[in-house]
Parts: structure tokens; sequence; C-alpha cells
């Protein structure tokens, strides 16, 4: 890794709510950022805000993009205070190091500056955008963290600096350690940090497979919540199960068990996962009596895959009777959304509902935490900001989880756009052309309009109208049109923005000899375009005609421009 040198300050990393290119490219869509509010003291001069931890802290906690109170691991040394993670607004006190470090000299003090907007967060949280750089003592300090190679945190990822003067200040501490932390908030930030990994599968599937996506609204947007059976789960479903814990449920509803049990997987491979949703089932059957014959099937097939004796396709992976179990399958033996989204690509492809839940779930055993920081990379802001959302809704318990998530469609002729937002963040936007499949007489002019030459360039702007090449020059509108059952044909060309016409008093008089062919009209906004109808449309030779007819037409209509004269400058 490259060296840290004293001082350097490097550009901050983006907000998290800020444009990355390698983000946009995928399909994520970030707001811009908004300015940071400075923060004064009483003469006048910056205040600056740190976050305090230890060096072996500060790589789980960086590596998680959103510190909190509620964080996925419970033996961390975290500093914390009333409102909160301990946000500091001058340096670090010689009594606050000696607790951060707890005897050991190889945790040394680590002051990570955020941006003021994270003291003023409730509930307080850090997240990747908050953060401006980091603080250390000694340069001695400043490489052996940077050093620490860990795959989880990339040590380059934020800007360094040594300022000595920030530590070894007098005073008691103003913040304590909280170590473990408490079960209900470790919980709260293990869930928030599972489900945010979860979506962001989610979404990785939709932005590669469009036919996922109209899946992936659903399972987010908790409209069909009410409507959901016990073969599938969805977002607002994952969120109670797992807040609520595995609670007695009918053997029927397999929701609760594979969702709590890929979630408390911590990296163990498929054949532990397997065995965990079998012994799940099995602790919930009635004294003695057999497992459900339905997960008994299961887990012979999910075994045999994984020794080589079955291939998975859409025999085993269709939107048919089990779609959970089914996304379970597929969800074990895939570690990354490209691998499962393969399953589309097959012969006999897998159901997009399947491969959707998979997705989740392929998320949900994995964590964010725990995910590698090239996996994390590309999406640095998104998963910050996932992470923090997450944690909110988790401890306020609002809105309701149905509420968290916002799909939007805007359809037009030719597009369909899907948009999900989370507090008026923009995740994902895709946009889809529509297949528009041609009626009998739409087929018979395309037809006709081949057969005859015309070359077209797209469709008009209404129905039984294509825009096609008149000549080199121009291109026009043609619109079919009926009366009764004897057919015609409207041309239509529209003038360019940058011409200018000459007025309609002119113009009547210009286009009063006969034989023009194309006289000027104007449409309900008052644009003016010149008309052509025909009781058919004309071959090669009347083609010419007309595009010799439409030239003199456009020469009649448009003001030529006066070319400016050259003022001869007098001798004095």
């Amino acid at each position: 890794m490259k060296q840290i040198e004293l001082d350097v300050v490097l550009p901050a990393p983006v907000s998290d709510a800020a444009v990355d290119e390698s983000v946009k490219e995928k399909g994520t869509v970030q707001r811009q950022p908004a300015p940071v509010e400075k923060v004064a003291d009483a003469e006048g001069k910056s205040v600056r805000f740190f976050f305090p931890c230890n060096r072996e802290d500060a790589l789980l906690l960086l590596g998680s993009l959103c510190i909190s109170e509620f964080f996925p691991v419970k033996s961390i040394n975290l500093a914390v205070q009333p409102e909160g993670v301990a946000i500091l607004s001058s340096g670090l006190r010689h009594s606050e190091a000696e607790a951060l470090q707890a005897g050991r000299l190889e945790r040394f003090p680590i002051l990570v500056e955020v941006e003021p907007e994270a003291a003023r967060r409730m509930p307080r949280t850090v997240g990747y955008g908050d953060i401006v750089g980091l603080t250390f003592r000694t340069q001695s300090e400043a490489d052996d963290f940077s050093f620490r190679p860990v795959d989880e945190f990339d040590t380059e990822t934020f800007r360094c600096r040594v300022e000595e003067n920030l530590f070894g200040q007098e005073g008691e501490p103003r913040f304590s350690i909280c170590t473990p932390l408490s079960d209900s908030k470790f919980e709260i930030g293990r869930v928030a940090d599972r489900i945010s990994a979860g979506v962001n599968c989610l979404l990785e599937l939709g932005q590669t497979k469009a036919i996922c996506r109209s899946a992936v609204a659903c399972f987010l947007d908790g409209t069909l919540h009410a409507k959901l059976d016990s073969e599938e789960i969805d977002f607002v479903a994952a969120c109670e199960i797992l807040l609520e814990g595995n609670v007695e449920v009918p053997r029927s509803k397999h929701q609760s068990i594979v969702v709590a049990a890929f979630a408390a997987d911590e990296g163990a491979g498929p054949r532990p996962l397997i065995d965990e949703v079998v012994r799940r089932h099995s602790n919930l059957a009635v004294h003695g009596s057999e497992l459900p014959k339905q997960v008994s099937a299961w887990a012979d097939i999910a075994r045999d895959v994984i020794k080589g004796r079955i291939a998975l396709n859409g025999d085993h992976l269709s939107d048919e009777k089990s779609v959970i179990l089914r996304g379970a399958l597929l969800g074990v033996v895939a570690d990354r959304v490209d691998a499962l989204s393969t399953f589309l690509d097959v012969e006999k492809p897998s159901g997009p509902k399947v491969t959707t839940e998979a997705a989740f779930l392929v998320g949900l055993k994995r964590g964010l935490l725990n995910s590698s920081w090239k996996q994390k990379k590309n999406h640095l802001p998104l998963l910050s900001t996932l992470t923090r959302i997450m944690v909110s809704a988790l401890v306020t318990r609002s809105p309701g989880f149905d509420k968290i998530f916002s799909v939007s469609r805007i359809e037009t002729e030719t597009t369909s756009t899907l948009i999900i937002s989370t507090a008026g963040i923009t995740l994902a936007e895709w946009t889809e052309k529509k297949e528009v499949v041609p009626d009998a007489l739409s087929l018979e002019w395309l037809r006709e309009l081949d057969q005859l030459g015309y070359e077209i360039e797209v469709l008009g702007r209404s129905p039984y109208s294509w825009v096609v090449r008149l000549s080199p020059e121009h291109v026009v509108e043609v619109t079919h049109c009926g009366a009764g059952e004897v057919r015609f044909s409207v041309l239509r060309y529209d003038f360019l923005d940058n011409q200018k016409l000459r007025k309609t008093k002119e113009l009547d008089e210009a286009f009063r000899k006969r034989g023009m062919f194309w006289y000027p009209s104007s449409d309900e906004d008052g644009h003016i375009y010149l008309s052509c109808d025909l009781p058919s449309l004309p071959d090669k030779h009347g083609r010419e005609l007309i595009a010799h007819k439409l030239a003199e037409a456009v020469g009649l209509c448009i003001v030529e421009k006066k070319s400016s004269r050259k003022v001869k400058k007098k001798l004095p």
C-alpha cells in the first residue's frame, strides 16, 4: 500500500448523496450533496468535530460504512455519549485515549474527523459521506494503520494526517466506553447491516437483469405484503421476522425459518446453511413427528446440488410452488448476484421471483460488514445511506416498514421508467423501451412504405404515423388518415427552430399560385408547418416531385438572414 505522507491532504470522499460515476454506470443515481453548514466558536474560528476510536476497532467501524451505537459487533470498544456515539468538538484527552486503548498499546487512538451534520443527526450516526479524514498522533502510527491489510476496508480510502497537538489534552473523559453492546442494540445493528446488504443485492440484480425489475419493485414497496402467502417473502416480512426473532409459526410457513437461518449465517458454507434450515424446521415439529416432506425433499436436492449430482435449472427454480424454498435453494449455492443471475440465462431459466428472493437472501447471509471492500467500493454512498436509514427505521419504527421504499413508474408510448427511492434519495432508475406490436392496419401501411422505398427514421407523434426521409435535406411526418373506408396520406414538414418565418400575410400572398402541393398550416399550439394531402403515397418519381416542391415551399416561407456589412473606417 502507498505510504501516508505527513500532513498530506487528499480530496475528501464524496458525500453519501453525491453522484459517483461508477455507480451511475450501474444504474444507481444519487442526489447532489447539500452544502454543509460551517460551525464557528465565539471567536469566529471554525470548529472541527471528531469521533474517537482505536486502531483495531476503526477498521471494523469504517468497514461497516455506518457508525452508530447500534453496531453489528458486540465486542467493539465504542465511545458513546447520552446522544449516541461520541462526537468531540476538540482534541482527545489523555484519559480518553487510555479508555480507548484499554491497556493495549497496539490499540492506539484515532480521531475520525466528521462533518457537523453528524453531531446533529438523531439517532446519531456517522456515515461514509460524513467522514472528512483520519487524524493520528504520529507518522509511525499512521503508517501502522495504513499497512494493516483487511479485506473489509481499504485503509487508503480516507485522507490521513498527523496532528500531534490534538492528542494528550488534560481533563476527565467526555464519553464512556460501551463494551459489549447490549443485546437489543446489537440486534438492531445486525439486522440493519444484513437487510442493507440484501437490498443492495436486489438493486444489483435489477440493474443487470431487466426481467427481475418488477419483482424487485414488488419486493421492496410493501404493497403486496398483506397478500403474501406462506411461500413468499418481501421486505416488510423480512424486517418483521428479524426483529421479532424466530417466533412459533405453523410448519407450513417457511418464511421465518429461511430468513432467520440465512441471517444467522456468519460466513458458513452451503452445507452448514442447509443444516440450519433443517434444524429450525425440526425444532418446530410436534413432539417426535417427522420433518415435513417438502423440507426433506428440499434438503436432499440442495445436498445433491453441492455434491454435483444435480444441475440446477428451471425445473427446480421456476416461480411455482414454494418460491421461498426455491429462492433459498439458489441462495445456498450462490454467494454473489452475478453468480445467481446466470441461472436466468440457461435453457431452462430460474423464475424472476425466485431469483429476486435469492438475491435478497444472498445479501442477508453476507451482510455489509463482512463483504469485501471490492464488493462495496462501487456503491459506498448508497450502502452507507441505506444502513443509516435502516438503523433509524428499526429504532423509531417510523415510518412503517411498508413506507421505507417508494416505487413509482413513468409510462410513455415508447418507454417505461421504474424509480425506486427512499427518504428523498433515488436508489435506482431503470428505463426500458416498450415493444410496440403493430396492428394489422399498421403492418399494411408499413409494407406500403417499404415497397415504395420510404426510409423510416422514427415513429410519428400520433398512431399510424412515421417520420420518413423524403430527400437528403428534408424529413417529413407521414400520417395515414381515413374518412369512412377511404384512406389518404397527410405529409407534414416542421421548420427548424433557428429558421425565421415570414408573416402570415406574406405567406398567404406567396402561396396564391396553383400547383404548390405544400401549403402552410398551424396546429393548436400556433406552430406553423407545411402540409401536403395526397390520396396515396407517391412512388419514386412522384416522391422526387413532392421533394422538389417542398424545397420550393420552404424557400417561400423562410426569411433569409441579412449578411452583415462591414463599415469602412474613415481616416481621421
